[in-house]
């Protein structure tokens, strides 16, 4: 109990001192290796808090570093300078667990607002640094979770870049900028069942909500954020106590108020399970905005696809997203994680 009051303590009073607003979740929400039904991963808890409880692992430290981008085909045709620096995200993840409990600290630069005036090339760039504390308990066939997050976002505003060392000047070694209504912050909770080979969960990502200096809390808030997700997992053994060499999952989650548009989300997994503590993981799903109830959208569609190779004490992610509404725009990411 004193442990939890101290980290509770620690990342209020951090919340009101450091700098976040994005966070390198939606590198995992977007991906098709998470669900928020899934678990075993020490990253399904920052999907879905409830899943902390459910990591089988002796790390108490884990580092991950996130490079990512969001690619617009047609400007990379067009050319232009620097054609394929346009929503370049690099971010960096320290994660510290024990007794149920985590405290991860997220840094990441990102660059947007892509701008070519007469051949010169200028952006935004942002910095953040945002806190989140998860807590989960864990009773035999259910789950429960709870979080805080929250932070703030520096900026620098319409910066020209001439080059590849003038863009790591802006991002890693100029003075940013405060900008009012970018703090963050939220409160959320979960409830995850397991039974056999079948997972569920139900997860409120904001009960409350600071955004854009306004506080939102209540029923429209709370269903907004709303997810249900289901997934069903082959055992990790044979009957024989064998090690099964291919491992399929599935998994299928709604995102939203049901009275209003859905985001859903359909992913499918093949793990190899090559050695007890090295596997190989592909999967593929599709993920729709903006989704009526059996009425499908494929213009709001992305198609996410993704491959992981994990040992006891690291993992590498390559994932790769295309929209289906165009085909035009590319997500690319790459991401390593390290575990003691």
């Amino acid at each position: 109990m004193r442990k939890i009051i101290a980290l509770i303590s620690l990342s209020l009073a951090l919340l009101q001192v450091l700098p976040a607003k994005a966070y390198g979740y939606d590198n995992f929400q977007n991906s098709a290796l998470y669900i928020p039904s899934y678990s075993d991963r020490f990253f399904d808890s920052l999907v879905n808090p409830a899943m902390l409880s459910r990591v089988e692992s002796g790390n108490i430290f884990y580092f991950t570093t996130i490079i990512s981008e969001e690619w617009d085909i047609g400007e990379i045709r067009e050319g232009g300078p620097l054609p394929f620096l346009q929503n370049l995200n690099s971010e960096f993840i320290f994660s510290f667990v024990g007794n149920n409990l985590s405290l991860s600290a997220i840094a990441n630069t990102y660059f947007g607002s892509r701008h070519v005036e007469d051949g010169k090339l200028s952006m935004n760039v942002y910095n953040t640094f945002g806190i989140d504390l998860n807590w989960s308990y864990g009773f035999p066939y259910v789950s429960l979770g709870m979080r805080i997050k929250g932070g703030n976002t520096l900026i620098r505003r319409n910066k020209n870049i001439t080059g590849i060392l003038n863009a790591i000047e802006n991002a890693y070694f100029s003075q940013f900028e405060n900008s009012s209504g970018m703090e963050y912050f939220s409160i959320g909770a979960s409830i995850a069942v397991e039974v056999g080979f079948f997972e569920s969960s139900i997860m409120f990502d904001d009960i409350v909500l600071l955004r854009d200096s306004d506080l939102y809390a209540g029923w429209d808030t709370l269903l907004d954020s709303m997810s249900l997700s289901f997934s069903l997992r082959y055992p990790e053994f044979t009957r024989r106590g064998n090690l099964n060499f291919c491992r399929p999952r599935i998994g299928f989650s709604m995102k939203g108020n049901p009275a209003r548009k859905l985001e859903i989300t359909a992913n499918a997994e093949l793990q190899f399970q090559l050695l007890p503590d090295f596997d190989l993981n592909v999967a593929f799903g599709y993920k729709e905005k903006d989704h009526s109830l059996f009425d499908f959208d494929p213009s709001n569609g992305l198609l996410m696809l993704a491959l992981e190779l994990q040992g006891a004490n690291y993992s590498v992610r390559t994932m790769c997203n295309i929209d289906t509404g165009t085909f035009t725009r590319v997500f690319p990411t790459i991401s390593f994680t390290l575990a003691r």
